[in-house]
C-alpha cells in the first residue's frame, strides 16, 4: 500500500494534512483498530457505522479542498491512514509492530490480507515512512532555500472564527501576516478558540534555525455542508458532503494564505552567499 502521497514543491513551503486516509468501505478490520469508539467483534465484516465511528476524526475533503497548493508551488504530503489506526501527528511511532493490509475492497489488522492482492506495512513501518520522508523534506527544502515553512492543515468543530492558526513554533511576523490575509478576506475571520498542540510542529518548527511551522484549523462548515457525525455519540452524519459553493468561497483566501507564507518565506531565503534576501 501506499504509506503516504506526495509531491515535490518548487517554493519553502510545504502543506502537510495527517488525517485525510480513509477506513475502507467494507471488509474485515481487528476489533482493536476501532475499539476506542465503537465496540464491534474482530470477526465480523466493518458495517458502514464502524466506518462512521473509525472515520469520525478525520479531516474529511481537506486534501480536496487545498488542491490548488501544488500549482501555486508548494509541497504537498498526506498520510494514507485513518487517525484511529496511526495517528502521524504523534511521538513516537507506534511500539507494536501491528499489520496493516489493504485491498480494492478490504482492510484488517493482524492478519494476511484477502485474496484481492493488498500489499502489507506494518504501522511502526507506515508511521516511519511518512516522518522520513517529511524528514528529507523539510531538510531539502531548507538547504536550498535557506528556510522553510511547514504548514501543517487539519479541520475544526463549528466555534467562533473560521480559520485558526497556531505558530509558536515559528518567527512572529509570519503568523501576523497570515492572520491579516484572513481579515481582509472581509467573509472569513481568524478563529479565536485555541488550537491544540501538535507533534508535528514541535517537532519540525526551528525559528532560530529559520524553520518555521504553523498549525492551521479550517471550520468543517466552510465547506461541508453536514457536521461530521460520530457513530459513537449517536450521530448521524458520517462523512459530511463536499460543497463546491462553499469551498468556491473559502479557496481564495486559503491560496492568498499559501502565497504570503511564499511571499514571505522568499523574503528570508539566503541568496548563494548565505545572506538574507531581503
Amino acid at each position: 500500500m501506499d504509506t503516504f502521497r506526495f509531491q515535490r514543491g518548487e517554493t519553502p513551503v510545504l502543506l502537510v494534512l495527517p488525517h485525510v486516509g480513509v477506513l475502507p468501505h467494507v471488509g474485515t478490520f481487528d476489533v482493536q483498530a476501532i475499539a476506542p469508539f465503537a465496540p464491534v467483534s474482530s470477526s465480523r465484516p466493518v458495517t458502514a457505522d464502524d466506518r462512521g465511528a473509525g472515520n469520525h476524526d478525520t479531516d474529511w475533503y481537506l486534501d480536496r479542498l487545498f488542491h490548488f497548493a501544488p500549482a501555486l508551488g508548494a509541497g504537498f504530503l498526506t498520510g494514507s491512514l485513518p487517525r484511529c489506526v496511526a495517528d502521524l501527528d504523534c511521538l513516537p511511532a507506534p511500539a507494536v509492530p501491528e499489520l496493516v493490509t489493504t485491498g480494492a475492497e478490504s482492510s484488517r489488522r493482524g492478519a494476511p490480507g484477502p485474496d484481492d492482492g493488498p500489499v502489507a506495512v506494518t504501522l511502526p513501518h507506515y508511521w516511519q515512512s511518512f516522518h522520513d520522508r517529511l524528514d528529507q523534506e523539510v531538510t531539502a527544502v531548507h538547504s536550498r532555500f535557506g528556510v522553510a515553512v511547514l504548514l501543517v492543515v487539519q479541520t475544526l468543530a463549528d466555534g467562533p472564527g473560521d480559520i485558526g492558526l497556531r505558530a509558536d513554533r515559528a518567527a512572529p511576523a509570519l503568523p501576523r501576516r497570515l492572520n491579516a490575509v484572513i481579515s481582509a478576506s472581509g467573509q472569513f475571520t481568524p478563529m479565536r478558540a485555541h488550537l491544540g498542540d501538535g507533534a508535528l510542529t514541535n517537532r519540525y518548527g526551528a525559528p532560530e534555525r529559520n524553520i518555521h511551522a504553523v498549525r492551521v484549523g479550517v471550520r468543517r462548515t466552510t465547506f461541508l455542508d453536514d457536521t461530521i457525525g460520530n457513530a459513537v455519540t449517536g450521530g448521524n452524519a458520517v462523512t459530511g458532503r463536499f460543497c463546491n459553493d462553499r469551498a468556491a468561497q473559502l479557496r481564495p483566501v486559503l491560496e492568498r494564505l499559501v502565497g504570503a507564507c511564499t511571499d514571505w518565506a522568499l523574503e528570508r531565503a539566503h541568496d548563494r552567499h548565505g545572506h538574507h534576501a531581503g
